[in-house]
């Protein structure tokens, strides 16, 4: 944009979601960085976990999981580049298995489970300051109805 480029469209994952959202004029960035600190001091209020790069495809890590409920999916970087969430002890146990099985995995920096089911907790608070947010900028009449 600095060189003048113009975006017709813009996406992202995770706080990318909230960058494409300011800068695309869907909210002013007071707005998104609020909801942003929001969302992270919630999340760091969910119990610890673990996220774990596996060079498989969604269908191949998939059946690593095997229907583990506390496990999931919480990335799908590219066809053959997935990352999975969960409990540290879980990701300790698949890590093992996939090294055993000579499968390519790196353990990710984070102290949760970004992007799996260890966050839903925090969803109906975080809601709520969307919520509380929206009234706001109702109020103030810089939102439309």
């Amino acid at each position: 944009m600095e060189w003048g480029i113009a975006p017709r469209a813009m996406t992202g994952h995770s706080l990318g979601e909230f960058v494409a959202a300011v800068v695309s004029g869907v909210m002013s960035r007071e707005d998104g960085l609020r909801l942003v600190a929001a969302r992270g001091k919630l999340m760091q209020q969910m119990e610890r976990g673990a996220m774990l790069s596996v060079r498989l495809s969604e269908e191949r890590i998939s059946a690593f999981l095997s229907g583990d409920a506390q496990l999931s999916i919480a990335a799908i970087n590219s066809p053959t580049l997935c990352v999975v969430s969960g409990p540290i002890a879980k990701i300790e146990g698949i890590e093992k298995r996939l090294e055993a099985e000579s499968i390519g995995c790196r353990r990710l920096r984070t102290s949760h489970a970004f992007h799996s089911p260890m966050m839903d907790p925090m969803l109906d608070a975080f809601e709520a300051e969307v919520q509380r947010l929206r009234s706001e900028l109702r109020r103030s009449r810089t939102f439309p109805a």
